[in-house]
């Protein structure tokens, strides 16, 4: 109905497309193009207040709970890229965590008499708090689509990894893990380099 409406207005049969237009409303309350379309149509019929309170209705459902939508001309979406910005920010926030709580674990079990309680539990722990909260504030309330879709994918990009590290282990392929530890242990023990001439 919507694209039908359309086609109308595009030959100025402006009362035909609003009625398509409402049609299409009826049929999909959250559809932004025909309530936007209805508006312009509207306008070119001369009723202006009308016009205005639909416009006010695109506002609404555009922005229905706090909902962050774009607005490109009279569509509301979100962008692959954007979507996968906000993904990767979710996995970089989670990998943050881990290791502030790696850190905090370490220290504390490991390195005792080296632990500080500001640089290896007060820092590591405000700052991944800061960081959960402006994470659960961001889906507070839920995001548009596609941008809800980011949890589920890092949760599924998780237990991918997770899945080819026991699938390694299984098989007895952690020879790389015993290579990485070996270069971490190797790099902490290389004496500083003096950069300045003898």
């Amino acid at each position: 109905m919507e694209n039908f409406g359309f086609r109308l207005q595009l030959q100025d049969r402006y009362e035909e497309a609003i009625d398509a237009y409402c049609r299409a409303v009826a049929v999909e309350p959250s559809s932004i193009n025909a309530r936007s379309n209805m508006g312009q149509a509207l306008l070119n019929c001369g009723r202006i207040e009308e016009a205005i309170e639909t416009f006010r209705q695109v506002k609404d459902v555009a922005f229905v709970g706090g909902q962050d939508c774009r607005l490109n001309g009279n569509t509301c979406y979100g962008t692959l890229n954007d979507t996968l910005g906000f993904v990767l920010v979710i996995a970089v926030i989670f990998i943050y965590v881990v290791a502030n709580l790696g850190v905090v674990r370490y220290y504390w079990r490991e390195e005792r008499s080296k632990f500080n309680w500001l640089l290896h539990g007060i820092f590591p722990i405000g700052t991944s708090a800061i960081l959960i909260y402006s994470l659960y504030k961001s889906f507070s309330p839920a995001p548009a689509r596609p941008y809800n879709w980011s949890p589920v994918i890092v949760a599924v990009w998780l237990l991918a990894g997770i899945g080819v590290l026991g699938y390694l282990r299984l098989r007895g392929s952690e020879d790389w893990l015993a290579k990485a530890s070996a270069v971490v242990d190797d790099s902490a023990d290389l004496e500083p380099v003096d950069s300045q001439p003898a």
